[in-house]
């Protein structure tokens, strides 16, 4: 599936919505932190998360798109200054702080494709990336070059790993 990387709009957020109660919801994180919210308060919920983030000039949003148009997965990326991060704050750097992608195209390389157009806006800045994860989603960090960065936190019972990735340098064309 050829997957094409396009910022997120206001015309989106129902359809990320969507997205992220089908790939958050059935989760065991998910339903021990939020185990009675209602399926539409949830979705408004995000709608407005991800609305925050469009009208933030320190955060972006892309979608992965298919040819036909069909958004796939979605992530959020904080940016150096932002007030409200607390990763990010002090430091020059950026923060991968969300990778969704609709479970019924999982495995076909979304988040490695969202994950991947951040990263090589962080290397050519040549500013770190932070992150975290959980486990289900730490080998594609992993494959990408991040490193745990301390012991992992237990929270509800599951872990959340802390990780970063150093920025690479390209070679000149």
């Amino acid at each position: 599936m050829t997957l094409q990387i396009l910022p997120a709009t206001y015309d989106d957020l129902s359809t990320l919505s969507e997205i992220h109660w089908a790939a958050v919801s059935p989760t065991p994180v998910n339903q021990a932190c939020y185990p009675s919210v209602p399926e539409s308060t949830y979705k408004s919920v995000i709608a407005t998360r991800i609305k925050s983030y469009l009208d933030s000039p320190t955060r972006t949003v892309i979608k992965a798109v298919r040819e036909d148009g069909v958004a796939v997965g979605f992530a959020s990326w904080v940016l150096p200054g932002d007030e409200e991060s607390l990763e990010v704050k002090a430091r020059e750097e950026r923060e991968l702080s969300l990778v969704v992608t609709d479970p019924r195209y999982s495995r076909t390389g979304a988040a490695t494709a969202l994950v991947a157009y951040y990263l090589e806006k962080a290397d050519a800045e040549g500013l770190p990336t932070y992150l975290h994860s959980s486990a289900m989603a730490r080998p594609i960090y992993v494959r990408a070059g991040f490193v745990d960065y301390e012991e992992p936190a237990v929270a509800e019972g599951f872990k959340r790993f802390a990780m970063v990735r150093q920025p690479v340098a390209r070679a000149a064309a």
